[in-house]
């Protein structure tokens, strides 16, 4: 019985290994066709030393189409390369990638250290094109998945997985041998951008430039287009000797970037906010070097220049929600909680599936709900002492009255008596009488509260109060009819 077992393992291995064979040469047979097809084998058995490339791109994402054209200019034998893209509102964004330094550097003084995979894809031509041309030379990371009919065309899919474990399912067209179309299968970060779960990219116009055939493609996400790309030119072994490929050519970009370095470690805010002053004249459009200055602002405590400078950078970047995250943070603080709102809602819109801001806006509504209540309280509290106010000075008017009353009786009666005239005889005397404005107590009935009282934090755990019995932070002033002694005609 043991011996038929292990045989079962060894052919349970052996299946294995032809399976996967199987899938490697499956693969193999795929992409060398491809390869084969738009002339890319020959390129990359013989790349050449320089190349030129134009392309223009097109996105969909906002409500205008924006045109871009990028010009990439390689030189594959120094493994560097140039890169210009030029927007359609005439902005303008330069790289530059070295590998013999170690980095990629853009005008707008952003420098990325480059990791060991970035740094062999910049050692071949092919690597320099793979955005853009769908190239295939490294079927390492690949895997076959299957073969399937969608009308009259039968596709061949082979799955590629990245370092990051991010998975693209590409859709090889058996009878062209050409790549119409993949899925993307996004990580939660592209989601949030694209607010999808996958993302298809279509191969189409494939174009033929000298040996090599090069395709144009679209992307789609959730049904509409995002984004269009179209190869316009490809020139090889293009002369570079006017190129200039120095970090000389981003000298400004770099003092941009100086400046805004030195505030990021600048701990005085205000030393903070003149460097990034100076980063953002060097640089307008420096929307790091904004939002940094932004917080500087509110670490001073000055929210409605925090707001200033909120509205100037949504001018300039319209759905930056780190800049209306801030705007409805200082609204909160300054207490316009309609506009707070409006701000999250904003967010919201962008990222529906944003939590922190979920939550932020619930709290908003929570502080402006206590606000409301406590302000009530406040003018509640505020009508019942006026009422108190007055009460007390009618009651002081009256004691001053009785007061004048009793001394005009004592110096003006014989025998402490006074005839009024009538029937009934009314007798005052001069010996003491127990104050009628106080009832002998000596002090106003009228609770004084501290300036400023904060009725909010009042605690009720105080001991009753002699005079009125309540039990909250108070104290009464001296009666103004017996002066606080209780007693009057002393």
């Amino acid at each position: 019985m043991k011996k038929y077992s292990i045989l079962l393992v060894l052919s349970l291995i052996c299946l294995f290994s032809t399976a996967q064979n199987d899938n490697v040469n499956k693969v193999k047979a795929v992409i060398d066709k491809y390869n084969k097809v738009t002339g890319l084998d020959k390129l990359s058995k013989n790349p050449p030393k320089t190349f030129l490339q134009e392309s223009k791109m097109t996105s969909f994402f906002s409500d205008q189409p924006n045109i871009s054209w990028i010009t990439i200019i390689g030189d594959s034998e120094n493994e560097r390369a140039y890169m210009v893209q030029e927007s359609s509102d005439n902005s303008k964004i330069e790289t530059l990638f070295n590998k013999d330094r170690g980095w990629i550097l853009t005008n707008d003084g952003t420098t990325l250290e480059l990791d060991e995979n970035m740094l062999s894809s910049m050692s071949k031509l092919t690597d320099f094109l793979k955005s853009s041309t769908a190239s295939m030379t490294d079927i390492s990371n690949m895997k076959y998945v299957e073969t399937i009919t969608e009308g009259k065309n039968t596709y061949n899919v082979l799955q590629l997985i990245s370092p990051e474990n991010s998975k693209v399912n590409m859709y090889f067209n058996e009878r062209t041998g050409l790549l119409d179309y993949s899925v993307s299968f996004l990580n939660e970060e592209q989601k949030k951008v694209l607010h999808t779960e996958q993302q298809k990219q279509t191969f189409n116009n494939y174009t033929q430039f000298g040996d090599v055939m090069l395709p144009d493609f679209y992307t789609e996400n959730n049904g509409k287009i995002g984004l269009m790309f179209e190869t316009k030119r490809i020139s090889l072994d293009y002369p570079t000797d006017n190129v200039d490929f120095s970090e000389n050519k981003f000298k400004l970009g770099l003092d941009a970037y100086s400046y805004y370095s030195k505030g990021l470690n600048t701990e005085n805010d205000r030393e903070a906010i003149e460097l990034f002053d100076k980063a953002i004249t060097i640089r307008p459009n420096y929307i790091d070097a904004h939002l940094a200055r932004i917080k500087n602002y509110q670490n001073l405590n000055d929210y409605q220049s925090a707001i200033n400078l909120c509205d100037r950078l949504l001018r300039i970047d319209d759905n930056n929600t780190s800049a209306l995250f801030y705007r409805a943070s200082s609204y909160l603080i300054l207490g316009n909680y309609s506009k707070a709102k409006n701000d999250c809602k904003t967010i919201l819109a962008y990222e529906p599936e944003n939590k922190v801001i979920s939550e932020f806006m619930d709290n908003i509504s929570k502080i402006e709900n206590e606000n409301i209540a406590i302000k009530n309280e406040i003018k509640e509290n505020q009508k019942a002492e006026k009422k108190k106010t007055v009460m007390n000075i009618i009651l002081g008017c009256l004691s001053i009255a009785n007061d004048f009353a009793n001394y005009y009786v004592s110096t003006n009666t014989e025998g402490g008596s006074f005839n009024s005239g009538s029937s009934s005889n009314i007798k005052y005397t001069s010996s003491r009488q127990v104050c009628p404005t106080c009832r002998g107590t000596g002090k106003n009935e009228t609770r004084e509260r501290p300036p400023f009282y904060d009725y909010s934090t009042e605690t009720n755990n105080h001991p009753a109060c002699s005079i009125c019995g309540d039990k909250s932070n108070h104290w009464h002033r001296d009666c103004s009819g017996c002066g606080g002694s209780g007693y009057v005609n002393r």
